[in-house]
């Protein structure tokens, strides 16, 4: 009989698990395991060990026999059972293998689940739930009740305490045990993709921890340096950058409306700064911005989770995303500063050479005097802290514009997989110019010579794809220096037509976003133009709607949609979602809902909502000669886990969404199967962020080009999708 054994660790120590991640945790001096609970599934007979116990012996034969073992969180266990147990307690004890564990908390996540044991059970119904008051003094065991004089700690490890918290844990075996038997076991493949995840955040990314500490007094030279302008420049009023609620008063005081100095008001304070013709307001802001740059914070947690090899690990969290993309943990590598390579690649090198080369106030005079916020260029450099050990290199290679492509690929939007192959061979402009010149008529060629115009491309091709309108061309348009009122005198040029009958519908629209008519007609233009052209895409969000409410309506039923790309089905209080991969999505107690929509059409074709209206409205619409419409739809309503609340959620499925969620995990499973060739064929990963894998290798292996053409092979099912890939090496990471 094959037995799965469920174990659980507790444990305590002065580092701070959350801010250093386990492995630098485990290794810490102060780290202690207090217990670990474990059984054999379906014995239920419960065993303890702790430090000084007896060995268990039954589990130790058990796991050196390779045997399964079942856990939730794994790399905590592992590292733990590996780094701390064996190396501090216990050397006999055999190695605990990534191939030997099963872990709930990855198949939690397989399927949108939060990855929380206590969130899990009540999901998925399990009986045994977590048990949260022995969750309440287990947390107060974490941590030493005091560090003494001396530098030795004290905890709260009375008899009674250790006794409740032995039982909190064998309350969570108990819990990880029933849920093992609900959940839905990974795939072969996605073990694989998941035993690679495990792989590749024990590895971790080696740090250049010197220059680290170096450019921290870079940063804290210009923090004070900041802080002593804003004082001078306010005449005392405001004596550090922080000191939020002084410089609201003091931007007030200077004649400029201001109820915040948030990230999000400070664009409307330097326009009415510049209107009013007062400069220092747009300096303090200005200064504000600059010594408010979160990034730079990202040093310090570089330091806080390095290991004793210099290494960072525990990067990473599969399945992160409900489309299987990676998410960031620790210091976050999947959300460094924004930087442009080709833009900034120079000057970050440059950068990288001063603070390598000169004392801590140099380097600040230096960077200063050659590009102004030192600040902006410490949070661009932040990449280029993560290195090679010596006589490795980084390869680096990154898919471009694989959302794009995917997107035509699945949509079968086959004038626009055509514009790709055609700029991969250099016989065509770049998608930009072309996403413009397709909505407006006009030559690429041409657009490529008209950076404002390629710009609106850009934002166009980045914020459309997934039913964007107005607020998603705005954002994104935020993040690229694009603002609306420019792009008046631009689209009154190329489309003065479609421009008018947009102005036409301004008064009855619902998504102003608080534009003014000419603005608003500017942005609803770009976004008509931009659907017009690619009407496949544009169906594509209306048939994948509709397979998911024919799939919930009938539950059992496989629902195919794109050519049988992708295909819906409803099952055991999910709905899932096969992805051209086979992969599949999920989305948690589904149901159908109706919603009644209501709108006046007016004779001069305007189309007004009647979403708020009064009976008077209604009357008022009638008598200017409006025809009252109505139609009820349907959606479907699913839960899960709201990031922003923190809690446990209904959200609504809608086309675009879903078709963004398809793409997004075609782009991940394009993703892992470069990552998986790239790792048989010798090329160690270390990291991936966003589209990009990271690689350490001995210096004498491989290329940049072989990693572009390994990550670039395509896959069995994605037959006819171009894919193109851009790779670079270096001792530093560059990108």
């Amino acid at each position: 009989m094959s037995f799965v054994a469920h174990h659980d660790f507790e444990t305590g120590s002065a580092c701070d698990l959350r801010k250093a991640g386990v492995h630098r945790y485990a290794e810490h001096p102060s780290t202690r395991v207090w217990c670990m609970s474990w059984w054999f599934a379906g014995t239920h007979q419960m065993n303890r060990w702790w430090p000084g116990a007896p060995d268990p012996v039954p589990l130790l034969e058990h796991v050196a026999r390779g045997g399964e073992m079942g856990v939730h969180n794994a790399i905590f266990e592992r590292t733990i059972w590996n780094t701390l147990i064996r190396a501090r307690y216990c050397p006999h004890w055999p190695e605990l293998r990534i191939e030997q564990q099963n872990c709930t908390m990855a198949r939690a996540a397989s399927v949108s689940i939060p990855q929380s044991l206590e969130i899990v059970a009540k999901v998925v119904g399990a009986k045994a739930e977590k048990d949260m008051e022995g969750n309440a003094l287990m947390m107060k065991l974490a941590r030493p009740r005091k560090i003494n004089p001396d530098g030795t700690l004290t905890w709260w490890d009375t008899p009674e305490h250790l006794a409740r918290v032995m039982a909190y844990c064998d309350q969570d075996v108990m819990t990880e045990t029933e849920i093992d038997g609900l959940l839905p076991a990974l795939t072969h493949a996605e073990r694989e993709v998941w035993a690679l995840d495990q792989r590749i955040n024990d590895r971790g990314i080696k740090l250049d921890i010197p220059t680290i500490h170096h450019t921290i007094k870079v940063r804290d030279i210009a923090k004070e340096r900041l802080n002593h302008r804003m004082k001078e420049l306010t005449g005392g009023a405001v004596g550090k950058c922080t000191e939020v609620a002084k410089l609201v008063g003091w931007v007030q005081a200077q004649g400029v409306p201001c109820e915040s100095v948030a990230k999000g008001e400070q664009a409307d304070i330097l326009v009415h700064a510049d209107t009013e013709n007062v400069p220092q307001v747009r300096e303090a802001i200005e200064l504000r911005q600059d010594a408010s740059k979160t990034s730079t914070a990202k040093f310090d947690a570089m330091l806080a989770v390095a290991c004793a090899d210099g290494r960072a690990r525990g990067l990473l969290a599969y399945h992160g995303a409900s489309s299987g993309r990676w998410a960031g943990r620790l210091i976050q590598p999947q959300n460094l500063y924004r930087i442009d390579p080709e833009r900034d690649g120079d000057s970050i090198h440059s950068v990288v050479n001063i603070l390598l080369t000169h004392t801590a106030e140099d380097a600040y005079d230096m960077i200063s005097m050659l590009y102004g916020s030192v600040m902006t260029m410490l949070a661009k450099a932040l990449r280029t802290m993560i290195v090679a050990e010596h006589g490795n290199t980084l390869y680096g290679t990154d898919l471009a514009n694989i959302e794009g492509r995917l997107q035509a690929w699945i949509a079968g939007e086959e004038w626009k997989l055509d514009a790709f192959r055609a700029y991969d061979a250099k016989v065509g402009p770049d998608l930009y110019c072309v996403a413009y010149g397709k909505a407006f008529g006009e030559n690429p060629a041409a657009v490529k010579k008209q950076n404002a115009k390629r710009q609106i491309g850009k934002v166009m091709e980045l914020a459309l794809g997934y039913q964007g309108s107005v607020g998603s061309f705005l954002s994104m348009g935020k993040n690229y220096g694009l603002k609306p009122e420019p792009l008046i005198p631009v689209i009154l040029d190329v489309a003065p037509e479609q421009f008018a009958i947009w102005r036409s519908r301004y008064i009855g629209a619902k998504d102003k976003r608080g534009l003014p008519e000419d603005q608003w007609a500017a942005v609803k233009t770009i976004v008509t133009g931009w659907r017009e052209q690619h009407p496949r895409i544009v169906q594509s969000w209306w048939d994948v709607q509709d397979a998911a409410i024919e799939a919930v309506s009938a539950p059992g039923q496989l629902v195919a949609v794109l050519d049988g790309r992708v295909a819906y089905l409803a099952t055991k209080s999910f709905l899932y979602c096969r992805l051209p991969s086979g992969r599949v999505l999920a989305y948690c107690n589904p149901r159908v809902k109706t919603q009644k929509e209501e709108w006046f059409e007016m004779p001069d074709g305007t189309v007004v909502d009647c979403e708020g209206f009064t009976e008077f409205d209604f009357m008022l619409h009638l008598a200017l000669g409006g025809v009252r419409k109505e139609r009820v739809r349907k959606r479907v309503d699913y839960e899960g886990y709201d990031s922003e609340k923190r809690r446990w959620g209904v959200f609504s499925l809608y086309g675009g969404m879903q078709f963004n969620h398809i793409v997004q995990g075609t782009a991940r499973d394009v993703m892992v199967g470069g990552m998986l060739r790239a790792e048989q064929r010798g090329y160690t990963l270390v990291l991936t962020v966003h589209d990009e894998v990271l690689c350490e290798t001995p210096e004498w292996f491989g290329s940049a080009e072989e990693l572009e053409a390994i990550m670039t092979e395509g896959e069995p099912w994605l037959h006819g999708c171009p894919l193109a890939a851009k790779g670079w090496s270096g001792a530093r990471y560059g990108k």
